[in-house]
């Protein structure tokens, strides 16, 4: 009887068959058809979208340019208040401008030969001269590059004055070492400019 049983419980029951297939209509049946149902809505979406764009981009393709925007009208320069745009208010406000500019360099022209005169520099807040290099006396570096600019502003004196003090003692006969450039910009430039632009009047 034991033995029976082993064999019965590896073996199965004598008169055991397999199960038959699903019948027509069964599980089976149903969840392929739910698959393909599932597979047919997420397609149909996909392709209505592909066939949309297709007709946007023909549409976009061949539609016409559109027309050109015309050129705006140029529109008439106004003129500044106070001008009408007449040559004689832009003289006076170029009158107004040079003389502001020849003022503002008078102020500094005047502090320097009132301080510092003969120095290469002024030193504005302690109202003394500075000498380039370690011998007093220096090379009037702010004379020699201010001789062309009083020139050009008619400041004729004082153009005069700036010569007398290169006659009298500019020299160059000094041991020390100096800048190249700086020389060549400031005294040489200062002094070529002045003598140019007062048409030789001055040889010193």
């Amino acid at each position: 009887r034991t033995a029976r049983r082993v064999s019965i419980f590896f073996r199965g029951p004598p008169h055991s068959t397999r199960p038959s297939a699903a019948p027509p209509g069964g599980p089976g049946m149903r969840s392929r058809a739910q698959h393909h149902e599932s597979v047919r809505r997420k397609l149909v979406p996909f392709l209505a979208g592909v066939v949309l764009a297709l007709i946007v981009i023909h549409v976009w393709a061949g539609a016409p340019d559109p027309p050109a925007r015309p050129p705006r009208p140029a529109q008439p320069e106004e003129s500044p208040p106070g001008r009408a745009g007449s040559q004689e208010g832009k003289a006076a406000a170029d009158v107004g401008r040079r003389e502001a500019v020849k003022e503002a360099f008078l102020h500094a022209w005047y502090g320097y030969k009132r301080y510092a005169w003969g120095a290469d520099e002024l030193q504005p807040l302690s109202k003394k001269g500075k000498y380039w290099g370690q011998s007093a006396g220096g090379y009037g570096l702010t004379i020699l590059e201010s001789m062309g600019t009083l020139w050009i502003m008619g400041l004729k004196e004082e153009f005069r004055d700036c010569v007398d003090w290169v006659t009298r003692h500019l020299d160059f006969d000094v041991d020390h070492e100096i800048n190249a450039f700086e020389a060549t910009i400031r005294m040489l430039g200062g002094l070529l400019s002045a003598y140019e632009l007062s048409g030789e009047a001055y040889p010193v």
